[in-house]
């Protein structure tokens, strides 16, 4: 078609080889077998006794597999295509062909591009392309696989890549297949991430880099119209894990970021629709590293949006939360801090007046560890939450005044020269033997 034209037009040294028709029949494909390189007749010898269908495929695949990973030497051009034929019949077969077969298809491919990248990139986005009614769950999988094993040798292909996977955006329902699409488009995001850490010694022309991101605002807003409002929970997952690299990616320019923002809020609204919560919570620290180095703004309210939630998801004790999402979650309030320092403190500070205890003891627990950390506005807002501290003195609870000593402990251990440290040591044993005496007396 003119699309897949359009397309490998971008791939360099793929005019090398001619197209392929789909086969019709199970036959083998003719085509010369090589006698110089071993590893190019023992791929040959593999390759024909698929297409003669001798043996177990997989077995077979997987013997392929092993071959192509030990040696990266060439192999010659008619092998390949020969070889990508054999492979993308399995790999795209709507029935006739098991799972197990088409991941070892899958692996195959991805051991090839070790030596022949741009071939085997060429043909699953031509397959990507292609019309009819050809299984393209696996081929999107081996995308995503492609992608993160390649990463750097992708940055080239960033554009080409996207046009492949932005014609089945639009396409896909839910499942199976929406799944693996969205594993490539994390996979995809991510490779552009890297690219943008590179983006100094980049040759690409401005005019390039802005049309790739004019390109993936374009899919960013499709995968929003199309995928948002999914039902199923590991649908909801993938999609969480495909938006989230490229809400990352869009900060970078100002333009964009609007769309973002928005996207923030959806992403937050994910805690309370999704069964199991850590991909959220992986996701918004992903997100909050990206806007900790892109060093921009926060629009107002969008901070306090953030601690609101997170800290909710932290504190309720109606959900059983393991102690790494935990640590994660405990993780996106620091770094949040480091962000939006001024409104984060003053968050924490307003809930050590909250009235149930377990979420006193946490806004205590996180204080502390801000005391701790070497960062210059934390020390500039260290007498403020100090003097914060000194309020909960007279709690009651057990459980807070414990956690009042972890906070002195931090304190400490940060400075232990400095007066606000000092200063709260002796209120805090000045406000405890009082309580003890008060006690004594009751009893």
């Amino acid at each position: 078609t003119d699309a897949t034209c359009s397309v490998l037009s971008f791939l360099p040294g793929v005019g090398c080889w001619p197209r392929r028709r789909r086969r019709q029949g199970r036959g083998r494909v003719p085509g010369p077998v090589p006698e110089a390189a071993p590893t190019s007749a023992t791929v040959a010898t593999l390759l024909e006794r698929l297409q003669d269908e001798e043996g177990d495929r997989v077995q077979t695949y997987c013997k392929l597999e092993t071959v192509l990973w030990g040696d990266d030497s060439c192999l010659q051009c008619s092998v390949v295509n020969r070889l990508l034929a054999e492979v993308s019949w399995d790999l795209t077969a709507d029935q006739g062909v098991t799972e197990d077969t088409k991941v070892a298809a899958s692996d195959v491919l991805v051991a090839l591009a070790r030596s022949h990248f741009s071939f085997v990139l060429a043909e699953l986005l031509a397959q990507l392309n292609a019309p009819g009614k050809i299984s393209k769950e696996f081929v999107l999988i081996t995308v995503g696989k492609l992608l993160s094993t390649n990463a750097l040798q992708c940055i080239p292909f960033m554009r080409v890549v996207l046009l492949g996977l932005r014609t089945v955006v639009g396409q896909l329902g839910s499942g199976r297949i929406l799944r693996a699409a969205c594993g490539a488009l994390e996979q995809w995001a991510k490779v552009v991430n890297v690219y943008i850490c590179t983006w100094k010694g980049c040759s690409l022309p401005a005019t390039e880099k802005e049309q790739l991101y004019e390109n993936l605002s374009q899919v960013f807003c499709s995968v929003a119209r199309h995928w948002l409002d999914c039902q199923e929970e590991e649908d909801k997952q993938a999609v969480i894990g495909a938006m989230t690299p490229l809400m990352r990616v869009l900060l970078h320019k100002e333009e964009h970021r609007e769309h973002v923002w928005e996207q923030l809020l959806w992403l937050l609204h994910q805690y309370r629709t999704v069964q199991d919560a850590s991909r959220v919570t992986k996701s918004l620290l992903y997100f909050l590293e990206a806007l900790e180095q892109v060093q921009i703004p926060v629009p107002k309210g969008k901070c306090l949006a953030i601690s609101s939630v997170v800290y909710s998801e932290l504190t309720d004790d109606t959900k059983e939360h393991s102690q790494d999402h935990k640590a994660e979650l405990s993780q996106c309030i620091l770094l949040q801090a480091r962000i939006c320092p001024e409104e984060t403190i003053l968050f924490l500070e307003s809930q050590l007046g909250h009235e149930r205890e377990a979420v006193r003891v946490a806004a205590l627990g996180l204080l502390g560890a801000l005391a701790r950390c070497d960062e210059p506005t934390m020390a500039e807002k260290l007498p403020q939450v100090v003097e914060a501290v000194k309020r909960v003195c007279r709690d009651p609870s057990i459980q807070v005044r414990r956690a009042v000593l972890h906070f002195i402990r931090e304190l400490l251990s940060a400075n232990a020269q400095s007066c606000s440290a000092w200063d709260v040591v002796g209120y805090i044993f000045s406000e405890f033997s009082q309580s003890s005496s008060r006690r004594v007396r009751t009893a």
